[in-house]
């Protein structure tokens, strides 16, 4: 709960999940309200850090390909300009 009373919403959470919350907290003790709160606290905290890891390791893997595909590509335009020049070779020999 913040400062004034009010549940804040955590990372893509309804409104109506919020309200049916709040509804909950209202019937509970202070100790029960807090507990929650603590629960709340702990699992978005446990959710953030969870998609940072998964992030930053899907941040990596996105690195390694790029890599490939960049000495892909560099390969691919050595093998056309071989190309070229052997065509441009054959075409100058016959003539």
């Amino acid at each position: 709960m913040s400062e004034n009373g009010k549940i804040s919403a955590g990372c893509g959470v309804s409104s109506e999940t919020v309200a049916r919350r709040r509804a909950a907290l209202s019937m509970v003790s202070p100790t029960m309200k807090a507990l929650v709160d603590v629960v709340w606290v702990v699992w978005s905290v446990g959710a953030s850090i969870y998609d940072y890891f998964h992030t930053s390791a899907m941040e990596e893997r996105i690195y390694a390909l790029e890599n490939a595909i960049t000495f892909h590509q560099c390969i691919i335009g050595l093998l056309s300009a071989g190309l070229a020049l052997l065509f441009t070779y054959i075409l100058l020999r016959k003539h």
